[in-house]
């Protein structure tokens, strides 16, 4: 290497006037002619990293002097000088020359290559200097890459690449790689013309015909030219100054550049993963667009099935296409390629919704309607069917709206017509329950999408369901979306407690951000219109003419007995006199419906300050206090009378306990026996109101509704019945399984639970939950506790227990009647076997008397359950006692003999 030495300071020759004091004087360096010697062959036989290169500045005199150092290397394979400027050469190093230059004492600084050089800003300024560093970066990277450069280096200029310089890098990149790829060319150009008449309808327009008769080169030329207009970079700074990109622009750009790299790729083209940025929220038809932009061609409707002959024909008119390629074509699957490669259009059935909707969505909309579906399908297997699709889109957008611009746009077009006649044909027929709730909720989304009459929100005709019946014989109403909200409220009241319909009540709540509402009289008739709907599986047009007679007669019942008061108690009553409708398809003949009509009768619960009222065939039970005092169910229109004839005020009953109660007994132990009175008097009048025997009587009144839990454990209602509201119903009694199935309150939701080895933490068991989650808890004779769970609810349960305690042992599906190891021990299993069920009935009575409802009820369920059991355990049981007796007679009488004889001995003896 050359060795810088400096001379002593000469006087500068022509400074000669002795008068001048000031001295001049410069340094004069000489170079030094020994050199260092090295072997450029060793540097070359290096073997070359993978790893990104390097970027470093050289000064010019150490590389311009023909056989200087840098100059016998510069050819090496992992050196590339890009160009020079200020007296600084910018060199590209591979990452394994380094440390051979550093030992061989070679200069060089490393810098960051998009940086201007200090000497460029004292000359150009700060703000020019750095853009034409941007311009020169990207035009030596471009060079570079455009001269077939090693790989590392193509990675050192992507890594060093800020934003404004990516594009014309990854264009110069995916150009190089086409140029490289000479046997793909055919390829593409007929995969453009492919596309192109895969995205048209028509294949005789001008446009088409132009584009079937351009050659190979023709159609590359768009190409050339697209590149050479993106890859350019302005190289005066003034231009530099105007050349900024929005970063939406640069993502389109982006984006345009990525459907090109997949598209050389399907064709066999290089594959690079660092230019796969496609952007979602782009729709088929827009990328579509821009492929074909290349040829000058407008599509209108996204890449689709077609007609692989007529399509065969048309290729056959195309020079790319002689008729040898011709006879061996699958279009068919060259058409899957195209959509499975590139974002150009949808599979045959791939959403199975209107074509005009799945046209204008993007693909990022188009991915998260796709796992809505799927979502919605997983818990409702049963309504899994194509024509369903489109129903659970029109709901799903209700909750996260991700389309509404789309669904706005088609609601007014021809197509969401087709739809809406198809949904009002489908409401008319009989359907299960969960497809009726779809059908009802998807036709109120659909009518949602356009925008309502502020002043339709009230019935045109005598009520909603009149206007709903209207509405299904295809007649326009200005109040429709306001009849379907109605409907889909009615639904909403009456399936939400039908089994195996929560879920899809849950959903349709969720849908429209409503909770069903409690029963408005004003209402009812809709309720009777959707309950004989969901009960015996009929369509509209049967069902709407039980509804009328159901409501005229009411009506009717009403006009003998008018009450104005809110509170009412359904009566279910059955009428011979429509006993004789019936509907009959091809198939078969089915009774309509049972023949029960239901009156709406107003009672009240009132307080008397008399011991003893009168009977009378307007009041259905009555209750004597301890404070000799009564508590009467009476017919409201009969208050008055009642009032004349006792001479007496009769007060509104409060269901809460008083406070000398409270002071004496505790609330807890007050509330109890309030809750037993008030139900005992309830079920008084059921149990002997010979009117009622064919049907249920349902309170519900504000105070006397909060015991309907309790009432279904305690009275049963025969399979016959069909009461109006399935929330509260009672319960069917199956007298050969000896077991309660309630309706509304369903017992197999509710396992129970055994808990051991709780310890201390016993007396935070009440915290755990809700009454609805543990109904109670109940301590065992083993120090166990004994708790009857909601099987949902079992989970959380278990995470809480184990963490406070992680040795309890928790024992779900617990068997009441299956004795311990303990009692087994203690008592040999056959008797344990038979006291164990004694004591989990004298437990379920216990409960029953004073337990809250829910509670009452589950253990009412599980005792009846467990009648013909002890009646069998009471045979082994009485079978075992003679046993053991007979054993102990045998005994005594063995003894008796041997003292006998004992005695006879002791005689002798003496």
């Amino acid at each position: 290497m050359p060795a810088f030495n400096s001379t002593p300071s000469t006087l500068i020759p022509g400074v000669t006037n002795p008068l001048d004091r000031e001295i001049l004087v410069r340094n004069v360096v000489e170079q030094n002619s020994q050199r260092t010697l090295f072997d450029a062959g060793e540097l070359i036989g290096t073997l070359l990293s993978d790893r990104p290169w390097r970027f470093y500045h050289v000064p010019a005199d150490q590389i311009e002097p023909t056989e200087s150092d840098w100059d016998q290397i510069r050819s090496a394979p992992g050196i590339h000088v890009a160009g020079s400027s200020y007296g600084i050469y910018r060199v590209a190093v591979n990452d394994s020359y380094v440390p051979w230059l550093t030992s061989n004492g070679f200069k060089f600084q490393h810098v960051d290559p998009v940086e201007s050089v200090n000497k460029e800003e004292s000359v150009q300024g700060k703000c020019t200097a750095p853009r034409n560093a941007d311009a020169r970066y990207i035009q030596d990277a471009i060079r570079a890459i455009s001269s077939g450069c090693p790989q590392g280096l193509v990675l050192a200029y992507r890594n060093h690449a800020l934003v404004r310089h990516k594009l014309p890098i990854e264009w110069t990149i995916l150009w190089r790689d086409f140029e490289c790829a000479i046997h793909i060319r055919t390829k593409l150009a007929q995969s453009l013309v492919f596309l192109v008449l895969g995205c048209c309808d028509d294949y005789n327009t001008p446009d088409v015909l132009a584009l079937l008769g351009k050659d190979e080169a023709d159609l590359l030329q768009g190409f050339r030219y697209l590149y050479r207009q993106l890859s350019a970079y302005p190289r005066n700074s003034i231009a530099n100054c105007e050349a900024g990109m929005e970063s939406a622009q640069i993502a389109a750009e982006f984006h345009r550049l990525s459907l090109f790299r997949c598209w050389l790729e399907i064709l066999g083209g290089k594959r690079d993963c660092r230019q796969h940025k496609i952007d979602q929220r782009y729709t088929a038809i827009a990328n579509a667009n821009i492929i074909s932009s290349l040829v000058g061609i407008e599509v209108l409707k996204p890449f689709e099935i077609f007609d692989p002959q007529r399509m065969l024909d048309a290729l056959s008119k195309s020079p790319l296409f002689p008729n040898n390629t011709i006879c061996t074509l699958d279009v068919v699957k060259m058409g899957t390629q195209m959509m499975t490669g590139l974002p150009i259009g949808f599979p045959k059935e791939y959403l199975d919704i209107p074509l005009e909707i799945q046209r204008r969505l993007n693909f990022e909309q188009v991915g998260m309607i796709h796992a809505q579906i799927a979502h919605f399908y997983r818990k409702h297997p049963s309504l899994q069917m194509p024509r369903n699709n489109i129903l659970v889109l029109l709901c799903w957008n209700s909750i996260t709206p991700s389309a509404s611009q789309v669904l706005n746009k088609w609601a007014a077009s021809i197509d969401s017509w087709t739809l809406y006649q198809r949904l009002i044909k489908d409401i008319q027929d009989s359907q299960s329950k969960e497809q009726l709730i779809l059908t009802l909720g998807a036709l109120l989304c659909y009518r949602r999408l356009s925008p309502p009459d502020p002043n339709a929100n009230q019935p045109i005709n005598s009520s909603y369901l009149a206007d709903f019946d209207a509405i299904l014989n295809f007649k326009y109403l200005s109040n429709t979306q306001t009849v379907f909200e109605h409907m889909v409220l009615s639904v909403l009241r009456i399936f939400s407690t039908v089994q195996d319909s929560e879920k899809m009540c849950q959903f349709l709540a969720s849908v429209f951000h409503i909770q069903p509402l409690v029963l408005d009289p004003s209402h009812e008739i809709s309720d009777l219109y959707w309950t004989r709907r969901v009960r015996d599986g009929l369509g509209h047009s049967d069902v709407l003419k039980m509804a009328e007679l159901d409501n005229l007669m009411a009506t009717l019942d009403l006009e003998k007995e008018p009450t104005t008061d809110e509170d009412w108690v359904l009566v279910s009553q059955w009428e011979e006199s429509v006993s004789s409708l019936c509907v009959s398809d091809d198939k078969h003949r089915m009774s309509p419906f049972p023949s029960a009509v239901f009156h709406l009768e107003a009672y009240k619960l009132v307080y008397v300050c008399l011991p003893k009222v009168p009977p009378h065939r307007d009041i259905l039970s009555t209750v004597i206090l301890p404070n000799d005092s009564s508590v009467v169910v009476v017919r409201k229109s009969y208050v008055s009378t009642l009032e004349q004839d006792l001479d007496t005020r009769c007060f509104p009953y409060n269901v809460e306990p008083s406070r000398e109660d409270v002071e004496l007994l505790g609330l807890v132990e007050a509330q109890h026996r309030k809750v037993d009175a008030l139900a005992r008097m309830l079920v008084d009048p059921m149990l002997r109101d010979t009117r009622l025997d064919n049907g249920l009587w349902i309170c519900t009144d504000r105070v006397l509704h909060l015991f309907t839990t309790w009432l279904r454990g305690v009275v049963a209602q025969s399979k016959t019945d069909s009461p109006a509201f399935p929330e509260q119903t009672g319960i069917e009694d199956d007298r050969e399984l000896g077991r309660i199935q309630m309706h509304g309150y369903n017992f197999t939701l509710y396992t129970l639970v055994r808990v051991s080895y709780l310890g201390q933490y016993a007396q935070y068991l009440d915290k755990l939950g809700n009454l609805d989650n543990i109904l109670s808890i109940v301590e065992l004779e083993d120090e166990s506790w004994e708790l009857p769970v909601r099987k949902s609810y079992l989970p959380m349960l278990k995470n809480m227990l184990h963490k406070v305690v992680p040795k309890c042992i928790i024992e779900p599906g617990s068997d009441p009647t299956e004795p311990s190891a303990k009692e087994v021990e203690e008592f040999g299993y056959e008797r344990a076997r038979i006291l164990k069920p004694v004591r989990f009935r004298n437990r379920a009575e216990c409960m029953v008397s004073e337990s809250w409802p829910k509670a009452a009820a589950f253990y009412a369920d599980l005792r009846m359950g467990l009648e013909k059991e002890m009646i069998s355990l009471g045979y082994k049981e009485m079978h075992m006692y003679e046993k053991e007796e007979q054993e102990e007679e045998d005994l005594v009488e063995e003894i008796s003999d041997k003292s006998w004889v004992m005695v006879q001995t002791l005689q002798l003896q003496s």
